[in-house]
Formats: C-alpha cells, sequence, structure tokens
C-alpha cells in the first residue's frame, strides 16, 4: 500500500509541474509576453525548486514525511488553482516560484519513506518499480493540459490538474 501511495503521489506531482510547457504558447499568446517573460517562469520554478529540494528533504527527515509530501501536494493545488485565475505577470512569477518549492516537497520525503519500508535487499527493486512513475506522470500531464488547452484554454490546464492534485 505504502508503495502505491507513493508512486501515484509522486506521478500526481507532474499533474501541476509539466502543465506550463504545454500551456505557456497559448499563455503567451493571451498575455502577450516575449520569449524572456516566459523563460523567467522557469526560471523562478527551478531555483525555488533546487533551494525546496534541501528545505523539504531535510523536513521529511524531522516531521512526518506524509505531511510534507500531503503539504506539498496541497500547496500546489492552491498555487495552481491561482496561476489559472492570474493575468498579471508578477503574480505569476511569484506563484510559479511557489510552485517550485511545493512540487520539491515529493522526492525526498517519498524515498526516505521508502528506503524504511523496504530492506536493502529490496531497494533495487523497489526502486526500478518506481522509476516509472515520473514518466507516467509527465506522460498524463501532457495528454490532459495539451487536450484541456485545445478544448478550454490555458487556464483550465491550471485547475483542473488542482483539483485532481487536491
Amino acid at each position: 500500500r505504502t508503495f502505491a501511495v507513493a508512486w501515484l503521489s509522486y506521478a500526481l506531482f507532474y499533474l501541476g509541474r509539466v502543465n506550463i510547457a504545454v500551456a505557456l504558447p497559448a499563455l503567451r499568446a493571451d498575455l502577450g509576453w516575449s520569449a524572456t517573460s516566459a523563460g523567467l517562469l522557469g526560471t523562478a520554478f527551478y531555483w525555488a525548486y533546487a533551494v525546496g529540494q534541501l528545505v523539504h528533504g531535510a523536513l521529511g527527515d524531522r516531521v512526518s514525511p506524509r505531511a510534507v509530501v500531503a503539504g506539498g501536494l496541497a500547496a500546489s493545488a492552491v498555487l495552481n488553482a491561482l496561476f489559472g485565475a492570474s493575468s498579471a505577470y508578477a503574480a505569476l512569477l511569484v506563484l510559479w516560484g511557489l510552485n517550485g518549492s511545493a512540487q520539491s516537497a515529493g522526492w525526498g520525503p517519498i524515498v526516505r519513506t521508502l528506503s524504511g519500508v523496504y530492506g536493502p535487499e529490496q531497494r533495487g527493486r523497489v526502486t526500478a518499480a518506481f522509476a516509472p512513475c515520473s514518466t507516467a506522470g509527465h506522460a498524463a500531464s501532457w495528454a490532459l493540459a495539451g487536450w484541456l488547452v485545445v478544448s478550454a484554454g490555458w487556464r483550465a490546464a491550471f485547475w483542473v490538474p488542482a483539483v485532481l492534485l487536491a
């Protein structure tokens, strides 16, 4: 059960992270952004993600990893919903940066949990079975966000993942 929840949780994180790549062309066209402005969203996300990895990894060692992962999913849900509702560049930049931090709450605590459940002799098989969750999450995010952008607009590519993350 722990493995299944960890696998699904980490795959779900991708719904609120990869959606930007699919929605960005429509978002840029709608809001009239330059490529540089759009690129700064990624910069804000990845710097916050990098710092957040350090923070959330240490936090997951000191408090409940389950709480850290659930908090990251919930925060990413709220941030994706707010992102989809916003149009001001500064707000979108801050929201997507904060989403980077929320997104970083997944990996460290989940790996810590799995390493506590499975012994050293099982970890190779567990790692091999766990690794596809990122690919599955990526593929699901691209498919869902693509369909949403085409059928309902770029904002839906953030609102629907927000509901699923919550």
